[in-house]
């Protein structure tokens, strides 16, 4: 099931070439990003912490695109990091629109300043990086996003084993390596 991961990576890196085939593969995220906006109730007032923006940062890209909010897209990849600042660049997407930093997601969620998070489905650490929100004391994480694997990909990706008693609400969706994007409400819960 590995073999899936790099089967994608390098059909993405074939689209970090050009703007046109960027907007091409995308397309598809349009309708999942649109159903995650809803689901967290991500606005023009919020600023999203994209965890596992990859190369190719299409979340990040719809995110602001659909809903207005600033991003903060983070990987541990540095040289993902810098192909998908590249690529916006020539989409006249701003820093000040979609920022990246490359960091890990505990860093990340230490050092950045936001109020949403969605950890993309390739994203490891997923039950660590819920924790570390239940644990964060200023209360500023109103929302945590998290995409979860077909029950067929459960080896090739991470998956978030759900807390005891945690609430949630969850949105289908409709790709092949992802069903689902888990919505967990910090606040006032925390």
């Amino acid at each position: 099931m590995r073999a899936i991961r790099k089967i994608i990576q390098q059909i993405e890196k074939k689209a970090q070439a050009n703007d046109l085939l960027f907007k091409i593969y995308a397309r598809p995220y349009k309708k999942t990003v649109a159903k995650e906006i809803k689901l967290g109730n991500i606005n023009s007032e919020d600023v999203v912490l994209n965890i596992g923006c990859g190369a190719l940062p299409f979340t990040a890209y719809y995110i602001h695109k659909l809903s207005g909010a600033k991003v903060i897209a983070v990987d541990y990849d540095k040289n993902a990091i810098l192909q998908a600042q590249k690529l916006m660049s020539k989409l006249k997407i701003t820093e000040e629109q979609i920022e990246f930093l490359h960091l890990a997601a505990d860093r990340a969620l230490e050092k950045c300043n936001y109020s949403k998070v969605l950890a993309a489905l390739q994203t490891e650490g997923k039950n660590d990086i819920y924790k570390k929100i239940k644990l964060i004391k200023d209360k500023k994480i109103k929302k945590l996003l998290i995409r979860e694997p077909r029950k067929k990909f459960y080896d090739a990706y991470d998956k978030l084993e759900l807390p005891r008693g945690a609430v949630f609400s969850k949105a289908k969706q409709n790709f092949l390596t992802f069903d689902r994007t888990l919505c967990f409400d910090f606040e006032g819960s925390l």
